[in-house]
């Protein structure tokens, strides 16, 4: 059984009483879908909030696993966050201000692509290691992902390099389930592999 959460928006309540964990624009207002308010990945709701969550769900539920449909914010590349904790954390990684509009030529942009790339690998990994420590090492979370590799670039989620978590946690020596699958095609002579599109948008495809 998995948890299926969608933990990027939040109701009006919950927006007055942590504004400091809402997305921003430029302009100071909070980014809102509808009458949801939408949060910052690099606020304390996915760094605090969302483990204590994720903890309380174990403990009462005891899932063995975790998905997430929105679980890489509720922004695209072409929607920059303005709040606090963005223009501290980025400065910090980048010695530079937040990019003021959506500009390829921009190097200031594209680092701030990179970055925010960068923060949901961050946030997959840090999510994974919450859901073991409390649930056990086969309990793990696990962000649902789209199938277009256009969407997906939208709202940062790499195809090119998975997170740590998930490259261990395919590993034959954390599961013995899985070994036995992996056992039975090798034996039955299937073929098996994965395909990726890496930075330069070229297709991959990985035959193991």
């Amino acid at each position: 059984m998995l948890a299926r959460m969608d933990s990027s928006r939040v109701a009006e309540d919950f927006y007055r009483a942590h504004p400091d964990w809402m997305a921003l624009q430029q302009s100071g207002e909070p980014y809102q879908v509808a009458e949801r308010y939408i949060t910052c990945v690099n606020s304390a709701y996915y760094d605090e909030y969302l483990p204590n969550i994720f903890q309380e769900i174990i403990e009462r539920s005891h899932p063995e696993g975790f998905g997430d449909n929105s679980w890489s914010g509720g922004l695209n590349r072409n929607q920059i966050c303005y709040c606090d904790n963005c223009a501290r954390k980025f400065r910090e990684r980048t010695g530079q201000s937040l990019p003021k509009q959506k500009d390829w030529n921009d190097s200031v942009y594209r680092k701030w692509i990179e970055w925010n790339y960068a923060r949901r690998m961050e946030l997959w990994d840090n999510n994974t290691r919450v859901t073991q420590e409390s649930g056990g090492p086969h309990c793990l979370w696990l962000g649902m992902n789209s199938g277009s590799v256009t969407y997906q670039s939208l709202v940062f989620r790499d195809f090119h390099t998975p997170p740590s978590s998930l490259r261990n946690a395919l590993s034959l020596e954390v599961d013995q389930h899985w070994a036995r699958h992996w056992q039975l095609i090798k034996v039955m002579g299937l073929p098996c592999g994965y395909t990726y599109y890496d930075r330069s948008y070229r297709r991959i495809t990985k035959v193991i």
